[in-house]
């Protein structure tokens, strides 16, 4: 904790005396030498439990979702932006804006998506298992008791009473007002709330060819941010049949490797690259700390891809690189694969890159990773033993 403490003031040029509130959230600030090595650091009169250290981070969540009113698609194949916070599905797409369908593990009670073939943390089979259908939502009047007002109803069927419509409750006058408000409607009180914006702890940066880092995002960076363009980028391909993008966190920058890993993805390209092909590219931070990613190569289609890094950074690399090698692998036996191969490791393939950008899988992470290490090696023996025998 002190080594910590201490790396944040440097970074930022600041002393203990340059810090009016130390504020202790999470479990950990309950452990009383922590407690103290604060105190003794910034002095006993700044250090807060003002408020509860176990739940803050929940009650924050839910005031900047009382601030949102609009949300992004979350298909990287789409980028459908402002939807409305109160839309089921997005309305380009109809990617569902809800989350995946899930079911309870009968052995452990822990959620797993739907068709999920094993239970990601006890191994209980789900095969046979559906996620029950949605029910219809409706909103209970809190004056009247009227319990089947439709949820996107704003006051109450029967009494006209105004209806928790999902925004934030006014300290003043307990008006519950709409979603995206900071201030009241009605008495125009200030809720004492800041629109949702976080800051990059390091630098975030693209690795390039020689497995440098170009930064993208300096560190202290306010996101959610918008599109910015980075110029001078180049793609140089020697009868190259893909490009990755690959982003890391943090202060690292001769070697991008020894950052922390934000994802990464693949663009193939079955014509190729030959020679030095420029690369425009724009990136963006999404609230949620999601990276998107625009860009053109050359004179080609404008593609996109999202980034959404919320799988282990360590799972994520590995995915990341063990996808590389496949790509490889398909790459030199391109023509010696029959369809059905073509097509297994294809959609092996496939997963690995979802994992690398941060996606969920339909099944044990540390599963697909072991099946899909050993499928390959078992195609490379089988090659190599035809190369041999020929």
């Amino acid at each position: 904790m002190r080594e910590t403490v201490g790396t944040v003031l440097k970074e930022y040029s600041a002393t203990p005396e340059d810090v009016q509130r130390v504020l202790l959230v999470g479990g950990s600030t309950f452990i009383p030498a922590v407690r103290r090595g604060l105190q003794e650091q910034f002095g006993e009169e700044k250090v807060s439990d003002a408020v509860d250290p176990m739940t803050a981070v929940a009650h924050g969540a839910a005031v900047e979702a009382g601030l949102l009113d609009t949300l992004d698609c979350p298909s990287g194949s789409c980028g459908a932006e402002s939807i409305p916070v109160g839309s089921d599905a997005c309305p380009d797409c109809a990617t569902t804006l809800l989350g995946p369908a899930t079911v309870d593990c009968p052995g452990c009670h822990v959620p797993a998506p739907e068709l999920t073939s094993a239970c990601p943390v006890c191994a209980t089979d789900l095969s046979g298992l559906r996620a029950d259908a949605p029910a219809a939502a409706l909103a209970e009047c809190g004056e009247c008791g009227r319990d089947d007002n439709p949820a996107t109803a704003a006051v109450c069927l029967d009494c006209d009473a105004q209806l928790d419509t999902g925004g934030l409750k006014c300290p003043g006058c307990s008006m519950v007002n709409a979603p995206g408000l900071s201030a009241c409607s009605f008495c125009d009180g200030d809720f004492g709330t800041a629109l949702p914006q976080q800051i990059t702890a390091q630098d975030i940066g693209i690795q390039l060819a020689d497995h440098t880092l170009e930064v993208l995002f300096p560190g202290g960076t306010p996101y959610p941010t918008p599109w910015q363009r980075i110029d001078h980028l180049m793609v140089r391909g020697a009868h190259g049949s893909s490009v990755s993008f690959t982003l890391w966190e943090g202060p690292h920058s001769r070697s991008a490797e020894r950052n922390e890993f934000c994802g990464s993805y693949l663009d193939e390209n079955p014509d190729g690259l030959r020679g030095d092909v420029p690369l425009a590219l724009e990136v963006r931070i999404d609230a949620d700390r999601t990276i998107g990613l625009r860009y053109r190569i050359g004179s080609g289609d404008l593609r996109s891809a999202r980034l959404q890094r919320r799988t282990v950074s360590a799972v994520g690399r590995r995915a990341a690189t063990l996808r590389n090698e496949y790509a490889e692998f398909l790459k030199t036996w391109e023509h010696a694969l029959t369809h059905a191969e073509r097509d297994a490791l294809g959609e092996i393939s496939a997963d690995l890159a979802a994992l690398g950008r941060g996606e969920t899988a339909g099944r044990s992470i540390d599963g697909l990773l072991n099946s899909a290490r050993e499928t390959l090696e078992l195609c490379r023996q089988a090659r190599n033993a035809e190369v041999g025998a020929g």
